[in-house]
């Protein structure tokens, strides 16, 4: 017996039934012979309680026993839920077709004929052991492949379950959509967002397409071309809902297959209208507190410029006549009085130095009169004088050899004072902050735009800083810049300097005057 063999034995147990001692003994020899647990009987009704007590793995039956033949002993097991299985091979000294006719109809095997031949009988238990054991195996496998079937299944189901009540409960709107037949699929959130039934979207595949809003529709339908070629696409538009209410959508695809000329994409919808309200609900806040900012200083230059034009003309006119009433009296006063009426003149000059002075930084009287360079030369010469900085100033116009003559020479109030007070703040940072000893201010004129440059050599900063709450001179300037349509600039590093720069548009500005 080979090596496989002896490992089924070693396995199996085997039960003979005979009724002649000869016989009987002479299987179980043989059987134990080659290694197999053998129970043996020669009495048919103990055998058939012994195997539906405990089952063997093959039964070798006799034919003619005395109380009930080998047939009957069969026919019984096959009846029984544990025994029905076992193989049963018939040993008989019968050799004609109706009885081996009978014996595989009762439920046998096979059919071993007396007188025994060891060899043939040892290769047919073997034979059919191995049918057994590999229909057990066969059966085991078949039964753990089905539970893990079964398993499976049941995972997959809770799976389903688990992905739809995700779906279902998802903000967002999932959707299959064909490039050939339009919608295949919506997820239940597209009702509760457009108001559409899913079941209805899908007995009407072109309606999402054809509510589209008329200014997005060409970039969808770029999108729609795109995944011919297997592009990704994530844009936003309008579409109308079921009561004609417009939605800003977020859309992206997630997956894009392509058969032929057929291209099939999954894709995810994001209701994005009440950020887009949020968003468009602060730029018009923005615009609001700009405006605001804006009407602010256009009243407090206004005032500055009324308060500058009531003290040089009223107090200046008062203290300069009282000056020449001084001078006058000082002139007919005698030595006694003559001390107390110079320092009378003297107190009036200082007085009317201090009035020039507060008039000028409320607002400049070359702003008004001589206009914007000669305020800014004016500016740069007073800071030099004061602070030791060399200053310097350059203007350039495209469309000019020089600035004299030039059509956009005189800007309107409001860029003038815009720009005059973006020289003035960053002075006044150059003296507080930036230890420079040289400044240069360049404008730059086009027919479309302004642009003024102040740039500093001094230590730089941080432009992070600017941000601060405290911050409020650079910002109340790119507020101003921000007001006329302009924008502002800040460019600085630590021990590289600082430069400013503001542009403004020239056309335009006429409803800010």
């Amino acid at each position: 017996m080979n090596k496989e063999s002896g490992a089924v034995s070693s396995e199996s147990e085997i039960m003979v039934v005979d009724d002649t001692p000869e016989n009987l003994k002479l299987l179980v020899d043989l059987l134990i012979a080659q290694g197999y647990r053998v129970r043996p009987s020669d009495d048919p009704q103990l055998a058939l309680m012994s195997a539906m007590d405990d089952p063997p793995t093959l039964i070798l039956l006799d034919v003619r026993m005395p109380g009930m033949s080998g047939f009957e002993l069969c026919r019984r097991l096959k009846q029984e839920k544990c025994t029905a299985d076992i193989p049963v091979i018939f040993i008989s000294a019968l050799n004609s077709p109706q009885d081996k006719l009978e014996a595989f109809e009762a439920g046998g095997v096979d059919y071993i004929t007396k007188p025994i031949e060891p060899r043939e009988a040892v290769a047919r238990v073997v034979t059919h052991l191995d049918l057994t054991l590999t229909r057990k195996s066969l059966e085991k496998a078949r039964n753990e492949l089905e539970e893990k079937v079964r398993e499976r299944t049941a995972d997959l189901a809770l799976r389903e379950k688990q992905f739809r009540r995700l779906v279902e409960k998802s903000p967002d709107i999932l959707y299959r959509f064909s490039s050939r037949c339009g919608g295949t699929y919506y997820s239940p959130r597209v009702e509760d967002v457009l108001g559409f039934n899913p079941d209805h979207l899908l007995e009407h595949p072109m309606l999402w397409h054809d509510n589209i809003h008329p200014d997005d529709l060409e970039r969808v339908n770029a999108a729609i071309g795109d995944m011919l070629c297997k592009k990704s696409f994530d844009l936003e538009y309008r579409i109308r809902d079921a009561q004609g209410a417009w939605h800003w959508f977020h859309d992206r695809s997630i997956d894009i297959q392509t058969v032929g000329e057929e291209s099939i994409v999954e894709g995810l919808v994001s209701d994005i209208t009440d950020r887009k309200q949020a968003v468009e609900d602060l730029r018009l806040s923005r615009e609001r507190l700009r405006a605001l900012s804006n009407h602010l200083q256009i009243v407090r230059e206004s005032e500055k410029k009324s308060i500058a034009r009531e003290i040089h003309d009223e107090l200046g006119g008062m203290l300069t006549a009282i000056k020449l009433d001084a001078d006058w009296l000082q002139e007919k006063l005698d030595d006694e009085y003559y001390t107390a009426a110079s320092r009378i003149v003297d107190m009036t000059d200082s007085v009317l130095s201090s009035i020039r002075r507060i008039v000028t930084e409320l607002r400049p009287t070359l702003l008004d009169d001589m206009g914007l360079w000669a305020a800014i030369e004016w500016q740069l010469s007073e800071f030099e004088k004061r602070t030791g900085v060399k200053c310097s100033l350059d203007s350039l116009c495209d469309n000019c050899t020089e600035l004299d003559g030039c059509e956009h020479k005189d800007f309107s109030s409001q860029i003038s004072i815009v720009l005059f007070r973006a020289v003035q703040e960053a002075l006044t940072n150059v003296v507080r902050h930036a230890s420079a000893s040289r400044v240069s201010v360049r404008c730059q004129l086009s027919s479309e735009a302004v642009i003024l440059t102040v740039k500093d050599n001094g230590i730089g900063f941080d432009t992070s800083l600017i941000e601060n709450p405290g911050s409020h001179g650079i910002r109340g300037i790119f507020e101003r810049a921000g007001s006329l349509g302009g924008s502002l600039q800040v460019e600085s590093k630590p021990g590289g300097g600082t430069t400013i720069e503001i542009c403004l548009p020239l056309s335009g500005l006429e409803d800010h005057e």
